[in-house]
């Protein structure tokens, strides 16, 4: 996973890793969305307006040293759960939005 990341890290602070496996980029993002992550890029980063990381920083967070098919394995396991979590977020907007239209109604 090294050298996919090497270099990776945009000037905005992005990560700009891309897989043809969507299991993979399953494992990426729920990894990186972890409190454990999360905590410890906060306290690595640095910059005041755009807090970001770097390269080396970013190899020395929280990451497991796993293999690549144990990495898809991982993604394909929660694959199910990304999409349901995308529908129930789907049906939260919706809700919103007749809820919106409702309280307009009702104010009328």
């Amino acid at each position: 996973m090294e050298s996919k990341i090497n270099n990776q890290i945009f000037s905005t602070g992005f990560l700009g890793l891309s897989s043809n496996n969507e299991f993979l980029i399953n494992y990426i993002s729920v990894l990186c969305s972890s409190p454990e992550f999360i905590n410890n890029k906060d306290i690595a980063s640095t910059g005041t307006t755009m807090m970001s990381i770097n390269n080396e920083t970013f190899m020395g967070l929280f990451i497991p040293k796993i293999s690549m098919s144990e990495m898809v394995e991982f993604g394909r396991k929660i694959d199910d759960l990304i999409k349901i979590n995308y529908c129930i977020d789907v049906i939260v907007s919706k809700l919103e939005l007749i809820k919106s239209q409702l309280l307009k109604l009702l104010i009328k």
